[in-house]
C-alpha cells in the first residue's frame, strides 16, 4: 500500500522545448505565465479539488508509488476520493463533499478495475477533473482546459523527466503542491517553465492521510 507523500527531490530534467510549452500557453489564455495568478485559480469552486486529483495522477506516473488502481480506492494513503473533500487529503464528513466531485468520481472512476489497467484509471484521473472544471462555471475557465488528455512524461517520445507530458497541468499541479502541501522546489519549477509561487503551504492534517470512519 502507497506509504505516504514522498519527500520531492530536484530534477536535473532542462526545460521543455518551446515547440511544446507554446501551444498549451495559447491554449490557456493566461496572460504572462503557463497557468492563472493564484487570486483567479482560487476563486474557481472546484480549483482544489480539480488539482487535487492532478497530484494524483502525478502519482499514477510515478513508477515508486502505489499502482494506479490502488489511488482510487477509498481506504488507500492519500486516495483519490479525499479529493472531494473541501481541502484535498483531510478528511471530512459525507456531509462536507463536494457533490459534483462526488458524482464525476462514481461516473468515470467507480465502474474501473484493476483489470482496465494504468492508461484506463489516468484518463478516467483527466476526465474527473473536467468535470469539476465544466461544474464550476467560468471562473474555473481559468483553469486549464481537460483537453487533450495528457499522458506521462515516462511515455513520451523521447521521454520526458516530469510526470506528465502537458505543461500547464504540470504547472498546476506543482504550484497546487507548493501553496497548499508545502512541496517542491524551486530548481522543478525553473526547469519546466513554472512560475515560482508567493506562498508555501504547511500541508497540516494533509498528508499521509486515509478516510476516516464517518466515511
Amino acid at each position: 500500500m502507497f506509504a505516504g507523500r514522498a519527500v520531492r527531490q530536484p530534477l536535473s530534467a532542462a526545460p521543455a522545448p518551446l515547440h511544446l510549452i507554446l501551444p498549451f500557453v495559447c491554449l490557456h489564455g493566461v496572460a504572462g505565465g503557463i497557468i492563472a495568478p493564484e487570486e483567479e485559480r482560487q476563486a474557481c469552486p472546484t480549483y482544489q479539488q480539480m488539482t487535487c486529483f492532478l497530484d494524483v495522477l502525478e502519482k499514477a506516473c510515478a513508477g515508486d508509488e502505489a499502482p494506479p488502481f490502488e489511488l482510487i480506492q477509498k481506504n488507500s494513503v492519500e486516495s483519490a476520493w479525499l479529493c472531494c473533500c473541501p481541502l484535498p487529503y483531510k478528511q471530512c464528513e459525507q456531509g462536507e463533499r463536494d457533490a459534483s466531485c462526488d458524482a464525476a468520481f462514481a461516473k468515470y472512476l467507480e465502474p474501473l478495475g484493476e483489470s482496465d489497467g494504468a492508461v484506463a484509471i489516468r484518463n478516467g484521473l483527466q476526465q474527473v477533473r473536467g468535470a469539476l472544471r465544466e461544474a464550476g462555471g467560468e471562473p474555473c475557465k481559468a483553469m486549464a482546459p481537460a483537453d487533450p488528455l495528457t499522458t506521462c512524461g515516462s511515455e513520451a517520445a523521447p521521454p520526458m523527466e516530469r510526470s506528465v507530458v502537458r505543461e500547464d497541468l504540470f504547472c498546476e499541479m506543482l504550484t497546487w503542491q507548493r501553496e497548499e502541501l508545502g512541496d517542491g522546489n524551486f530548481e522543478e519549477f525553473k526547469a519546466n517553465g513554472c512560475p515560482w509561487p508567493e506562498r508555501q503551504g504547511d500541508g497540516e492534517g494533509r498528508r499521509g492521510t486515509g478516510i476516516g470512519e464517518e466515511m
